[in-house]
């Protein structure tokens, strides 16, 4: 019997040997696949900045545009960009870390303000800390869409435009390699309108 047991046991180590080698092709394909992603995506990002820099030229003598204009901070939305699901590591720890360092010394500015959720695991951290947000969006998958991305935007932009909020805070995680990424905190509204002089 100690042999049929044991003969249970190594057919089950080799299962789950097989199964273990399987998620982890599956997972070099996604990490692949999103690697990629991040790296297309940048020359888009940079025409977005130009095409900026160009509307900011084209303006009249003395006239911003009101998404380019600094104004009295009365309020700062913070969107929080995390995963849906767990299993990401510290990839969402990270994240969450680093807006806590920019409250332990921005402590007024983060009591007064409105907070976005972007992915579940957002939202259950702003929950958990007590924090109702004023938007959240969840499940955009691995390579979120145009269509997916647009109401994020729209929501950020409308706020901003209509008064809600002063200025835009975003904490993500930012794409250097498969083996780094970094969490950092990014101002993108008002657009500094001094890099787009530069």
């Amino acid at each position: 019997e100690s042999l049929q047991n044991t003969k249970r046991r190594m057919k089950s180590v080799k299962n789950i040997g097989q199964i273990t080698h399987a998620m982890e092709l599956v997972a070099a394909t996604k990490m692949r696949k999103s690697q990629e992603v991040a790296l297309r995506s940048r020359p888009y990002v940079f025409a977005a900045l130009e095409l900026l820099r160009n509307i900011a030229k084209a303006s009249s003598p003395g006239y911003i545009p009101e998404f380019l204009r600094e104004r009295e901070v009365k309020r700062t939305l913070f969107v929080l960009v995390a995963s849906d699901k767990g299993l990401t590591g510290a990839f969402n720890a990270n994240v969450f870390r680093r807006f806590e360092e920019y409250a332990r010394v921005q402590a007024e500015e983060v009591k007064s303000a409105a907070y976005m959720a972007v992915g579940e695991k957002s939202r259950l951290y702003l929950e958990k800390k007590g924090i109702h947000p004023e938007a959240t969006f969840t499940k955009a998958g691995d390579f979120a869409t145009l269509e997916e991305v647009k109401p994020i935007s729209d929501t950020v932009l409308k706020g901003f435009l209509a008064g809600t909020w002063d200025k835009v805070s975003i904490f993500y995680t930012n794409f250097r390699s498969a083996m780094r990424q970094e969490a950092i905190r990014r101002e993108i509204l008002p657009v500094d309108y001094a890099a787009l002089e530069a």
